[in-house]
């Protein structure tokens, strides 16, 4: 039997589905109608970065900063080629306005920092220019435009240079670093996997006397 505290439960319960329904009809609906614009926001925010913080002299520079799509870029949003002014953007990874934002005005920073400093990696000088664009695009009032240090702690994959003196981190979601290759970006180092700790390394350290 049903009593009336029941029946205000399913009641609720009936309503909290509809919600969701119309919910995921939204989403689904704002997601496909940001597939159409995306390739025209990107083309656009290129344009708007390089004149605001250059005159377009990365464009000169390049030959024309390009823009390429791809279905799936393993553990990223986006890579930028520095030497070729290409920018890869990940269909799979991107899909909304402000991850578009954020991920354009990311890989955007490298090429400032490379053909303005010969700088390809993650430092401080690269946060100094990514600075530089946020503080260019804020007078368009597009939205939040957030380039910030990744918390190494949000990868599940992360490797560390062996130099002491280094010591540089690579945060990866996906097991995309291949030690037999990679070397550590700012010094040329070989790089150990710390997390998850590589597996002979468990090994070592699970048997007493072994490692140090």
């Amino acid at each position: 039997m049903n009593t009336q505290y029941d029946c205000i439960i399913e009641r609720n319960g009936t309503q909290n589905d509809e919600f969701a329904r119309i919910h995921c009809r939204t989403t689904a609906l704002r997601r496909r109608e940001f597939g159409f614009r995306k390739k025209d926001i990107a083309e656009w925010l290129i344009h708007e970065l390089d004149q605001r913080t250059t005159g377009g002299t990365i464009a000169y520079l390049t030959g024309g900063i390009k823009i390429i799509w791809k279905e799936r870029i393993p553990g990223k949003l986006g890579v930028a080629d520095v030497v070729s002014g290409t920018i890869q953007l990940s269909e799979e990874l991107i899909d909304d306005e402000q991850k578009l934002r954020n991920t354009v005005c990311h890989e955007f920073s490298h090429l400032l920092a490379y053909y303005h400093s010969g700088r390809t990696d993650h430092g401080e000088l690269f946060f100094c220019w990514a600075q530089f664009c946020t503080d260019k695009m804020r007078p368009l009032d597009m939205g939040p435009v957030q380039i910030k240090a990744p918390r190494q702690d949000s990868y599940e994959f992360i490797w560390q240079c062996e130099k002491e003196d280094c010591g540089q981190e690579y945060g990866r979601h996906t097991k995309s670093i291949d030690l037999r290759w990679d070397k550590c970006h700012r010094c040329l180092g070989a790089l150990l996997q710390t997390n998850p700790i590589a597996r002979t390394l468990r090994w070592q350290i699970d048997t007493p006397g072994t490692i140090h």
